[in-house]
């Protein structure tokens, strides 16, 4: 629908929506900000892929007294709400996100391959609490993330192969604490590379 496009900015927080679809924003390298209900649960494949200038992604929380989330709740910079519970395949690969906190979203096993690979300027991430595992290539050639800390319910961290980038490879990692993990050292590895 946008993908392409020299739109700058967008607003769908009074809207009702339930998913960014595949491939939405793709390539709308004007795009610098982009305000989503608390209604949205899922952002698809390639959603915001090479969105180059988006600094800012705002999600409205959820208000307490609501039982069916809506779009009247309180949105902070760059932080998704309790309600998205997936990021699909690539969803923010490449883009100009700085940073990004997943601490609220009840996402468990729903973060997708490359999710935020090449985004080159993404320095600062928060992990949501109960995330399982992280995939292949997520935080891939993230140049400018430099620690990073890891929920203790993660299990597997995709170590990477001929086929697969590993989930922090070529990022800017210099510092990273899995001792209140489930991962084991030297642990055995799938297919995609995965301990």
């Amino acid at each position: 629908t946008f993908s392409g496009s020299g739109l700058t900015s967008l607003d769908l927080s009074q809207t009702k929506i339930t998913t960014i679809n595949t491939s939405t924003f793709n390539g709308a390298t004007k795009l610098e900000t982009v305000k989503l209900p608390s209604t949205v649960t899922r952002i698809s494949d390639n959603a915001f892929k090479g969105t180059t200038a988006l600094k800012t992604l705002t999600q409205e929380a959820p208000a307490p007294s609501e039982t069916t989330p809506g779009p009247t709740g309180r949105a902070a910079t760059n932080q998704l709400a309790s309600t998205l519970t997936n990021i699909g395949n690539y969803a923010f690969a490449g883009t100009g996100l700085e940073s990004i906190d997943l601490s609220l979203t009840g996402i468990t096993t729903g973060l997708g391959n490359s999710a935020f690979q090449d985004a080159a300027s993404l320095s600062d991430v928060t992990l949501p609490t109960g995330l399982k595992a992280i995939p292949a290539a997520s935080f891939a050639n993230t140049t400018a993330l430099k620690s990073i800390k890891i929920p203790d319910t993660v299990n597997r961290i995709n170590a990477g192969n001929s086929d697969f980038l590993g989930a922090f490879q070529g990022s800017g990692l210099e510092s990273i604490d899995l001792s209140k993990t489930g991962i084991v050292k030297g642990g055995d590895t799938d297919a995609s590379g995965s301990k």
